[in-house]
């Protein structure tokens, strides 16, 4: 599992980047920022804005959606999302620094949604223990 250790090793000037991050919040596009964290520890090729299928794919060519949520509770909010577009989904949970907390590893085929109005629920995936966390920020 990865850590903040690992991420301040790949960030250039890393205190300063985060001094940024706290003194400039209103400038940063919460969601780029989550698959640029992405981007990095996990080594992913981003695909170009202009792709609305997936964000990414890993080393094995496999498809990535990113999603970053602030979230209180303990299982991620439902979202809107085509899972036959993607492999797996990378939840980053961002701490109010924006830097990730944590960041969960869903595959597609475990997240459920409703026919009715196409909203994913990760509550059986994480109630079930299907998901991996994959970055803690602490280890």
């Amino acid at each position: 599992m990865k850590t903040q250790s690992d991420l301040g090793k790949l960030i250039p000037h890393f205190k300063v980047f985060c001094n940024f991050l706290i003194n400039h919040p209103r400038v940063i596009d919460k969601g780029r920022i989550a698959e640029y964290y992405c981007e990095l520890l996990f080594n992913l090729d981003l695909q170009p804005k202009i792709n609305d299928d997936f964000d990414a794919k890993d080393s094995r060519r496999k498809k990535i959606e990113i999603k970053q949520r602030d979230f209180a509770s303990r299982v991620p909010p439902g979202m809107r999302i085509d899972l036959d577009k993607f492999d797996y989904l990378l939840y980053v949970s961002l701490g109010e620094d924006l830097l990730p907390d944590e960041i969960l590893r869903f595959d597609s085929d475990d997240i459920e949604v409703n026919p009715k109005n196409k909203r994913a629920s990760f509550t059986s995936a994480f109630n079930s223990g299907k998901y991996r966390k994959i970055y803690a920020r602490k280890g």
